[in-house]
């Protein structure tokens, strides 16, 4: 296909912005992208890798625990429903509140790179009790995480090395990645509390997960009430709960023990979400960010007020593109069914949002479809018409868990395509005889074994000559260059099945595409596509190619390649 160079702008610009993620790229001075990360950009192709939970029964210490009625041991056992908590006096930097673990029974390779997460909820509902004018109970404002290299079984006196520090503090769990490598301690030490009347002690569960593989397996969750009252680390059991979200995924799979905060904050809409989160994720180590809002942007709109679904949309692609941006995997569930006149009015028309994000964002994981459910479930729906009942949210849970597990956990290897590549905003024209100028081009692809993807490329012609299709010395391909694999090589990547070559339908095993269209004149663009081919051996592979006139010359080398990476068959990434 050929056009005129103001087509060819629209119609790249249209391309780049429907398929491929828009970011910021860098160019050399030949128009090659030297931007790093181009296939970081795509996080979701393989599920999490897993974060041992590592400080679970470790012999725990306090120099405050009630009198024993709310001991050190209380703050890594397996029921988040109890915490430790202090309440001797009120922490301050003359008498901090301390929690001390004993870890020299945990090998040394698992406690290297550590990421130390504690809760306070479901003590404190609010992720952030201040944004809505509630009171906090007993969560840490300022402490720090210390550790110590001293010898397991006694509690060291002297010898702790700070790592993390935090002041002024008011959501209900943070989390930090620590440097434990050669410590046998951690300690939390706790200078000042946010509270209430008779809350301002510490309240909390402390937990600390073998992070050698980064925090992979670490989620948080962000939304508005139910969210916060679905998500916490109450485990329901009074409801017939079967534990927290992160218990649950551990349940249905063996060997993961997801780290997992709650973000929700009550009355909270999409666009509150969307003022906040960059903020809210300088705060996240982890890899996956759960986007639940709409109930209230429902609620409190008029019955099919026509006006609340771009903003709705554009609230949740501000907060998607936040996502990417940090590198993380955006999961959106469907606004939730509930009885209320507005909700069933207008949560079909967030909704239709919702599938038209999964469209536009091929990225965004799927979460849970909380309206067909609890439309489908409506006694799981309370008496306020909105909110779920006690069974309601151990539902919610239990949804969560195993949309989460089928899409994640267990999902198979997905092959993926980077962010693509701009055209420069000047190119080159009118030069006597053959010449060609790089375009922009589609984003290098992360490909499971043997998969195929196709790839685009486009150049303008910036010479006084056209290419003419079928006349040796005037057609224009694309040829396969140096470094890999090298000029007029085959290619482990594609060819025509000769010279060791698979066969992806290039018209040579080194002429990796034709020109698209029987002509292509001065100042027009032509967009070259051909097929990769994923070999069967997980790594990084590298095609570079470069435009030529066939029996004539090669065109400008602007450094043009595709990056591949061939994942494992389990969808992470190649060693």
């Amino acid at each position: 296909m050929v056009r005129f160079r103001w087509e060819a702008l629209r119609s790249l610009a249209l391309f780049l912005t429907v398929v491929l993620l828009c970011v910021s790229f860098r160019f050399d001075a030949r128009g090659a992208d030297v931007s790093p990360g181009i296939v970081s950009q795509v996080p979701f192709a393989r599920g999490p890798l897993a974060d041992p939970l590592i400080s679970g029964g470790v012999p725990a210490f306090t120099n405050d625990d009630c009198g024993g009625a709310y001991p050190a041991a209380r703050a890594n056992d397996d029921d988040y429903g109890t915490q430790w908590r202090s309440c001797n006096a009120t922490p301050s930097p003359s008498r901090p509140v301390w929690l001390a673990y004993d870890l020299s029974s945990v090998p040394a390779d698992h406690r290297g790179k550590v990421l130390a997460v504690w809760y306070n909820d479901p003590a404190t509902s609010p992720y952030d009790h201040r944004l809505i004018n509630n009171v906090g109970y007993n969560i840490p404002a300022t402490y720090s995480l210390e550790a110590n290299s001293a010898p397991g079984g006694a509690l060291p006196g002297t010898g702790w090395v700070q790592l993390a520090a935090v002041s002024g503090n008011s959501y209900h769990s943070r989390q930090h990645l620590v440097d434990l490598t050669r410590s046998n301690w951690l300690r939390m030490s706790v200078s000042a509390s946010d509270g209430s009347s008779q809350n301002f002690n510490v309240s909390l569960n402390l937990d600390l997960h073998d992070a050698s593989a980064g925090a992979d397996d670490d989620w948080i969750f962000y939304g508005d009430s139910i969210t916060q009252d679905g998500m916490s680390h109450d485990p329901l059991q009074g409801s017939g709960g079967g534990g927290t979200w992160a218990q649950l995924i551990r349940a249905s799979n063996p060997g993961h023990f997801p780290i997992a905060e709650d973000a929700g904050v009550g009355g909270f809409v999409s666009g509150d979400g969307a003022t906040r989160l960059g903020t809210w994720l300088q705060l996240f180590a982890g890899r996956y960010v759960a986007l639940s809002y709409g109930t209230n942007d429902a609620n409190t709109a008029g019955a099919g007020d026509p006006g609340i679904a771009q903003t709705f949309y554009d609230n949740y692609v501000s907060m998607v593109q936040a996502v990417l941006a940090a590198g993380k995997v955006p999961i959106v569930p469907t606004v939730p069914w509930a009885r209320t006149a507005n909700v069933r009015a207008n949560g079909p028309v967030l909704n239709q949002q919702i599938q038209k994000l999964y469209s536009n964002f091929s990225q965004v994981v799927r979460g849970p479809d909380l309206w067909s459910f609890f439309e489908s479930n409506q006694s799981l729906i309370s008496a306020d018409n909105l909110h779920p009942t006690a069974a309601g949210y151990v539902a919610f849970r239990k949804a969560w868990a195993t949309a989460m597990t089928a899409a994640v956990y267990q999902a198979p290897c997905t092959s993926l395509t980077g962010p693509g590549i701009a055209p420069p905003s000047v190119v080159p024209s009118g030069l006597e005889g053959f010449h060609a100028a790089w375009y922009g081009q589609s984003g290098y692809q992360s490909l499971c074994p043997g998969a195929r993807s196709t790839a685009v490329v486009a150049y303008y012609n910036s010479g006084s000559r056209g290419w003419v299709a079928g006349r040796l010395g005037e057609v224009a391909y694309l040829g396969t260059w140096n470094p890999l694999p090298g000029q007029d090589q085959p290619s482990l990547l594609g060819g025509d099945g000769t010279n060791g070559s698979p066969n992806t339908g290039w018209p040579r095993y080194n002429r990796v595409a034709l020109q698209p269209a029987s002509y292509v004149g001065p100042g027009q663009v032509a967009w070259f596509q051909f097929t990769v081919q994923a070999p069967t051996a997980p790594g990084r592979y590298t095609l570079a190619i470069r435009p030529l006139i066939e029996g004539a010359q090669w065109m400008e080398d602007y450094g043009v390649f595709w990056l591949v990476t061939v994942l494992n068959p389990d969808g992470s990434p190649p060693g």
